[in-house]
C-alpha cells in the first residue's frame, strides 16, 4: 500500500478508505490490544485503547485527580460523571 498510487494521497486515501479499513482491521483483529499500542507506540502513532464504561470508571489515570464525581440521581442509581457540582 506504501507504493501504490491509489494511496498516494489523503484524498486518495479518503477514496479507498473501505480497502485501508479492511486491511486494518485484520491486522488488530490478529493481535491483543497491547500488542496493538505497543507496535503503534514504537513508530510514533497516537493510540490508546478503546475502554467500556466500566473499565473507564474504575481507571487508575482518571480517580486520583477526580476525573469523575460520584453522582446519584432521584432514581437512586449512581454513576460517575465528568459534572462537579
Amino acid at each position: 500500500m506504501a507504493t501504490d498510487p491509489k494511496y498516494g494521497s489523503d484524498m486518495d486515501r479518503f477514496r479507498n478508505f473501505e480497502s485501508i479499513d479492511a486491511v486494518v482491521k485484520e491486522w488488530i483483529g490478529a493481535r491483543t490490544t497491547e500488542e496493538v499500542i505497543r507496535t503503534l507506540e514504537q513508530a510514533r502513532v497516537p493510540c490508546g485503547p478503546l475502554q467500556t464504561v466500566d473499565q473507564l470508571l474504575t481507571d487508575p489515570r482518571y480517580l486520583p485527580d477526580k476525573w469523575c464525581s460520584p453522582l446519584t440521581m432521584e432514581s437512586q442509581v449512581s454513576f460517575r460523571s465528568r459534572v462537579r457540582l
